[in-house]
């Protein structure tokens, strides 16, 4: 039987091709902020982290002489707005919940509301062009966010309150490639809906999570409320499902943020 040479090429190439296919996959279907090589270095409240890119979605996070290395899930729908990657947690003896990804707003003033939601934890640090860390430990439990803003499709120039000091960026071979472009998604303008007035962030948010304007109103009117800095916030039980619904109004009664 004659060996078809061209057929064993294939078979031994095959694997490498669809090795590369995946990893290139994994970075255009995934709203990324790191590429391969890319090193972050991010100071704050909770001390240093570094997070290196490693191959595809591999991450190795480094704080207090200890380190972690995961490989990333990517999401296949939006959550909070992105369309990243993260790591829920698991075995061993660190429990990490991680999230990278891009944070798309309408405008400057609504990307920095959205930094006040979780920062009484998170402690977010962040570069003037919108490179944002936050991050926590306890005593078995790692927490890391990993985010790049974008202002309707740009990255900021100069976000007001950046930290530069704080966040540095730097390259395993010393050289910065081309930065990951933004994703194509197109972040909604504020609106008035049923007389009152909405983030356009918020707006993104009630659509992939099907909230209605009617069950933010049912919140704010039913809910249990209490005043953070200039937010209001309200939660209430859904009754429908049994979920938690919360909504954050600013001092003018317009709608910053809604979650369940």
């Amino acid at each position: 039987m004659k060996i078809n040479k061209v057929a064993i090429l294939i078979l031994i190439l095959l694997p490498i091709l669809n090795s590369c296919l995946k990893n290139n996959t994994e970075e255009l279907i995934s709203e990324l902020v790191m590429r391969p090589g890319m090193i972050i270095k991010a100071t704050n409240d909770s001390g240093t982290i570094t997070i290196e890119a490693g191959k595809g979605l591999e991450r190795t996070y480094r704080w207090d002489d200890v380190s972690a290395e995961v490989k990333m899930l990517r999401r296949d729908k939006r959550w909070f707005g992105s369309l990243g990657i993260y790591s829920p947690g698991g075995g061993g003896k660190i429990h990490t919940v991680l999230e990278e990804g891009q944070q798309h707003f309408y405008s400057e003033d609504e990307a920095l509301e959205w930094l006040t939601w979780q920062n009484d934890r998170m402690h977010y640090v962040y570069s003037t062009d919108g490179l944002v860390v936050g991050w926590y430990k306890t005593n078995n439990t790692l927490s890391v966010q990993v985010w790049q803003f974008y202002i309707s499709g740009k990255r900021p120039m100069k976000l007001l309150g950046a930290t530069e000091d704080l966040v540095a960026v730097s390259f395993k071979d010393g050289l910065a490639p081309e930065p990951i472009k933004a994703g194509n998604f197109q972040p909604s303008s504020p609106k008035m809906i049923n007389g009152r007035r909405y983030s356009g962030k918020s707006i993104d948010i009630m659509s992939d999570k099907g909230i209605t304007a009617d069950k933010v109103e049912i919140c704010i009117t039913e809910g249990k409320s209490w005043q953070e800095g200039k937010h209001i916030h309200y939660s209430l039980i859904d009754k429908t499902d049994y979920s938690l619904l919360w909504v954050i109004l600013d001092t003018q009664h317009r709608v910053v943020l809604v979650g369940n």
